[in-house]
């Protein structure tokens, strides 16, 4: 633990000592005693989170309207850090941690959960109606991801659920998946005191682990499995090659949890009024399933489309600009490129768009698809300045490697799944109820 003496806590906060001793005596910051000196001293992490908080509560002030618009932060959370251009699940870099883990191991970190339980939740395969799943899916299979998921879990996941809870499987039941490619063993530190050959049953857990296997299996139009979620999508697609089946396990990492945008705020809001968590998943989905938040990648896929049959690539570009200046809640100047909470490039189109670049290096049948979608990138940074985003990236792996349409608003879902029920999970501890306010702005009611 870093500490600070009462001066340096002073000059962090930018207050005097006096106020800084007015802070402990409220509650608000906490001194501990150095047995050795019997001076006082304060961690320097609980302070930098007073600063923060002091931070918001000015800017709050004045931009209160903005707190659902990139504004200051409407709730605290221990999960996802987006600071300084860097992402972080839990503490670890989400950067490094998508070059090694699959989407169950990311899951497992976001859920406070060890992976050898996140493994060894069983699907219930005993219980479930693979005939019933069937007939569902034959009526929307036609749909996009996002419409047939939002359809089907709210169905499924009752019955499969209930199903569950009556038949009570033991861990000896379970089939646990192959979670390989894997992170390290000594990286989960959650997993340091479990026995791996004896998993304890978790109810919530195993609820969790059967609504991120349905939400993949609703939005590839495939049938429940316990396989990796990539895995999973790469039979759906026919993706064999394994460097693009790689490829795809870490978008669904990088995909994983963002934060609190609309999708996930809506989760949370669900959640804390005790509604199942299947209903807060669902709500997420309906929330993502809206053209500006998760239909940013078709947008960005008709921006592609447009390239590759643009005769002048530059012109092309200038038009688009052009043509997007006049919406007026345009959050950048063109879909895909600059994210607000990433000045200097979003870290995770990079490490896709590196990784696509190296697995396509070799295969000249998929360079033409590849290089387009680069020079439209670099066109866009030559007259914008700004960089791809996480959406780019995931068109263009859609694009380059021929994925059927609507496979990157699959890749965002199917990830970001993982995330939502860490919140809802996060929320649930929390026990209380989300209730924001508005601020009237109306006609005065008459005296």
């Amino acid at each position: 633990m870093s500490r600070l003496s009462a001066n340096e806590a002073a000059q962090l906060l930018g207050v005097s000592v006096p106020t800084l001793y007015a802070y402990v005596s409220r509650g608000l910051l906490q001194s501990r005693a150095d047995g050795a000196s019997k001076r006082r001293y304060y961690d320097a992490n609980e302070v930098r989170l007073l600063a923060r908080r002091r931070a918001d509560a000015k800017r709050a002030g004045n931009v209160a309207e903005r707190t659902l618009d990139w504004g200051v932060p409407v709730l605290e959370s221990r999960i996802t850090q987006v600071a300084d251009g860097k992402l972080s699940y839990r503490g670890r870099d989400a950067i490094a941690l998508a070059t090694t883990a699959t989407l169950e191991e990311a899951a497992a970190l976001l859920w406070e959960r060890p992976l050898t339980r996140v493994q060894a939740a069983p699907f219930v395969a005993r219980s479930f109606d693979a005939a019933r799943w069937r007939g569902w899916l034959d009526l929307w299979r036609d749909r996009p991801p996002l419409e047939r998921a939002l359809a089907l879990l709210p169905v499924a996941a009752p019955a499969t659920l209930s199903e569950a809870g009556r038949s009570s499987p033991s861990i000896a039941d379970a089939a646990p998946f192959d979670a390989s490619p894997g992170m390290p063993a000594s990286a989960p530190d959650i997993d340091a005191d479990v026995d791996a050959a004896l998993p304890r049953r978790d109810a919530q857990l195993d609820e969790a682990a059967t609504l991120l296997r349905l939400a993949t299996a609703a939005l590839a139009a495939s049938t429940p499995s316990a396989e990796p979620a990539h895995r999973q999508l790469a039979a759906a697609w026919r993706v064999n090659d394994p460097r693009d089946v790689d490829l795809l396990r870490i978008a669904l990492v990088l995909c994983a949890d963002h934060e609190l945008n609309p999708s996930t705020f809506t989760v949370r809001c669900i959640a804390s009024t005790g509604a199942p968590l299947f209903g807060a998943i669902a709500g997420g989905l309906a929330a993502l399933s809206g053209p500006r938040h998760g239909g940013e990648t078709l947008r960005v896929a008709a921006l592609l489309d447009g390239a590759a049959r643009a005769r002048d690539l530059n012109r092309y570009v200038a038009a688009q600009i052009a043509s997007y200046a006049h919406e007026p809640d345009a959050r950048t100047q063109l879909p895909g490129f600059g994210h607000p909470l990433y000045p200097d490039g979003d870290p995770r189109a990079t490490l896709l768009i590196d990784a696509l670049i190296e697995a396509l290096a070799a295969r000249s049948a998929a360079r033409p698809a590849l290089d387009g979608t680069l020079a439209l990138a670099e066109a866009v940074q030559a007259a914008l300045g700004e960089k791809p985003t996480i959406d780019f990236a995931l068109a263009a792996l859609e694009r380059t490697l021929a994925l059927p349409a609507g496979a990157a608003s699959t890749l965002f879902a199917a990830g970001r799944v993982a995330g939502w029920i860490a919140h809802a999970l996060e929320q649930r501890a929390d026990g209380k109820l989300i209730r924001p306010r508005a601020r009237y702005v109306g006609v005065d009611h008459a005296a």
